[in-house]
């Protein structure tokens, strides 16, 4: 019970600089001496990004009352108890998460003004403000996690985790693959605009800067954050029904446990120190990246003096030792193979020189062999800890692997800030500005497409987790050969590729409609191509791409609650469960090759953009740019569609096993 009170008085803690830094923030935003058009600019970003926050809210209120509905239905027809604390559990975690969402996401345009103010002195000044926003951000997200999981293990049973889990994922999906719908259908939609010679307020500019924030924060970070707590809250799942402890909080007195927590907390304190080092003379060549591995190592180094004080098996700790050089070393594959500052990316746009078409083979070659090997060190990685610390040892080192993950989703945030502050800045009008920038799009280049990599290894390592706790569960895998077993797979895979083909047919529909409201406003609204005259009608540009960007997720999903509910009815427990196992397949094998595939091209697009291998002046441009909106359908679309799909059976997986015990 100490830790789990010292738990939520540090999350609390940290909550407290979360909202300190928001009034910081305001204070600075009041105090700008940014340019009129930069700061026009950042109030319009603003705006847009409410618009989106107040259509998001909208929506899960309303998923929130359905979700109540069904459940009282359900429970009238069936004549059962009405369990008060599940249904509070699951409005909680809609409310909660999607609350830190909306927090986030108005709290990038202040942190964006605050950068810039300071980018004007030095190139040290410039990166450290960058590096103070983005893990201040971080912590105010991480503490109310925190804050989150202390009340929950405090005050709910396995069953309430789960329901708090469905409200996370209903979270996720909404913040994710409409985030994402939302970048490729502005991407797709305004591609015809040249966005280096278009002025700062103009609508293409500001809708391109709220995707990107949006799709970032409001998608990559929040799933991140949504697979480490499904898996922690499956952890104390599968301890429920192996222990079956007298009370729940009895759970607090297992070693296994209260590493964990301790795990959790570890991270909290190792973020505030290098918050506070990056305050020293450090070298900046590549302190973004330093930050990151700074926080991976001293988690690491705390876990594993916790585990030897714990007395830990020196397999457990030998297998935490796999755990932090695999996830690592993946990340750093994946990172090369996308990064254009290594190799594989400067073959590709070498070869994109003799057409376009090879520069699709290359990068369809990319995601094939990052995919053969990350799911070839998944599967072996999972059997040999299966076989060597068991079931609980194996949901302790994913919770592990996937706190890594959460350090490397950090850096996101730095890339974007980066990379907006390097989108504002006209150095024409202040030659002193280059130096920052150049520094700026050198460590950006080194993060770009990261976070999709990062969110589709948390949600592959989310779903082979709650697979593994579900057959751990049952006691052994279903009769998948089986005649029901085999239809049930099939059918998995079909729903899986009809969620797919319903999701990009809407993407294609909110490009047509905001390219014609864009076109609307440039004919109606005088002098809104003339720099600082007017400003776009945000409100209405942006509250018709979020109404579209929701309603093209919404249906994708009602087809899959749909069909798996009502093959539940009619299928035995080996069927439903096959159609379970088939639809994560899918998603695995689909999801990190379409990941790096898209980012590979998107890579190559940008160097091109900025002036590497010919440039926008050469005649193959154009075609590596439609390339590039080719494969942001699977970038954006396809893989967090995927993503949010492994966890979303993971969770029904979990049900089914609990059920059928």
């Amino acid at each position: 019970m100490t830790i789990l009170y010292g738990l939520i008085v540090l999350s609390m803690a940290l909550f407290g600089v979360g909202i300190g830094d928001i009034v910081r923030q305001r204070f600075t935003q009041k105090s700008s001496t940014n340019p009129l058009g930069v700061a026009s600019f950042i109030y319009l970003l603003h705006q847009s990004i409410g618009q989106f926050v107040r259509r998001l809210g909208f929506i899960l209120i309303q998923v929130m009352v359905f979700c109540n509905g069904v459940y009282g239905i359900y429970i009238g027809i069936t004549h059962q108890s009405m369990n008060w604390l599940n249904l509070i559990a699951l409005d909680v975690a809609i409310l909660f998460f999607s609350g830190i969402v909306f927090l986030l996401l108005r709290l990038i345009p202040q942190a964006l003004d605050g950068v810039i103010n300071h980018c004007k002195k030095t190139v040290r000044q410039g990166v450290f403000y960058i590096l103070y926003a983005g893990i201040i951000n971080n912590i105010s997200f991480f503490a109310s996690f925190l804050a989150l999981l202390g009340l929950s293990i405090a005050f709910l049973d396995h069953h309430g985790l789960i329901a708090l889990s469905m409200g996370i994922v209903v979270v996720s999906f909404y913040t994710r693959v409409s985030g994402g719908a939302y970048k490729a259908a502005t991407e797709n939609g305004l591609h015809d605009s040249d966005s280096n010679a278009l002025h700062l307020t103009h609508p293409t500019r500001v809708l391109k800067s709220s995707a990107a924030v949006i799709a970032a924060i409001g998608g990559v970070y929040v799933d991140i954050f949504g697979s480490w707590f499904l898996a922690i809250c499956s952890f104390f799942v599968y301890l429920v029904h192996a222990i079956e402890p007298p009370q729940f909080l009895d759970l607090l007195e297992i070693p296994e446990v209260q590493w964990v927590l301790l795990m959790v907390g570890y991270m909290a304190i190792a973020m505030v120190i290098v918050l506070i080092a990056s305050r020293f003379n450090l070298p900046i060549r590549n302190i973004f990246l330093d930050m990151g591995y700074a926080i991976a190592v001293i988690t690491f180094v705390l876990v594993v003096i916790t585990a030897v004080y714990l007395n830990m098996d020196y397999t457990f700790i030998g297998m935490i030792c796999g755990v932090f050089v695999v996830v690592l070393g993946i990340i750093f594959f994946t990172n090369y193979l996308i990064s254009g500052n290594h190799q594989p990316i400067q073959f590709i746009a070498k070869q994109a020189q003799y057409g376009a078409s090879n520069s699709l083979i290359s990068s369809f070659f990319n995601g094939l062999m990052a995919n053969a090997v990350v799911l070839f060190v998944v599967i072996m990685g999972v059997s040999y800890m299966v076989a060597t610390v068991g079931t609980i040892g194996l949901i302790m080192g994913l919770v592990y692997g996937l706190s890594i993950i959460v350090v490397a989703c950090t850096l996101t945030l730095f890339s974007l800030l980066s990379y907006q502050v390097t989108q504002l800045v006209d150095t024409r009008s202040n030659p002193a500005m280059q130096p920052i920038i150049t520094t700026l799009l050198r460590l950006s280049g080194s993060l770009d497409g990261i976070g999709n990599t990062l969110s589709t290894l948390s949600g592959v390592i989310t779903g082979v987790l709650l697979l593994t706790v579900s057959v751990s569960i049952l006691n052994g895998i279903p009769s998948v050969m089986s005649v029901s077993g085999v239809i049930g797979f099939g059918l998995g895979v079909i729903i899986t590729n009809v969620f797919y083909a319903v999701s990009i047919s809407g993407t294609y529909g909110i490009l047509r409609e905001s390219s014609a409201e864009i076109q609307r406003q440039l004919v109606d609204i005088p002098y809104l191509d003339a720099s600082d005259k007017t400003h776009p009608n945000t409100q209405r540009l942006c509250d018709r791409h979020a109404i579209n960007a929701l309603r093209a997720v919404t249906i994708p999903g009602i087809w899959v609650i749909s069909a798996v509910g009502i093959l539940w009815y009619y299928l035995p427990i080996e069927g439903i469960y096959s159609v379970l196992v088939g639809i994560i397949v899918t998603a695995v094998i689909y999801s990190f090759f379409w990941s790096v595939f898209g980012d590979s091209v998107m890579m190559v697009a940008g160097m091109m953009r900025q002036g590497r291998f010919g440039g926008q002046a050469t005649s193959i441009y154009r075609q590596i740019q439609q390339a590039f909106l080719y494969a942001h359908y699977f970038q954006w679309v396809l893989v967090p569609s995927g993503v949010i799909l492994m966890k979303l059976a993971g969770i029904i997986a979990l049900v089914v096993a609990l059920s059928s015990t």
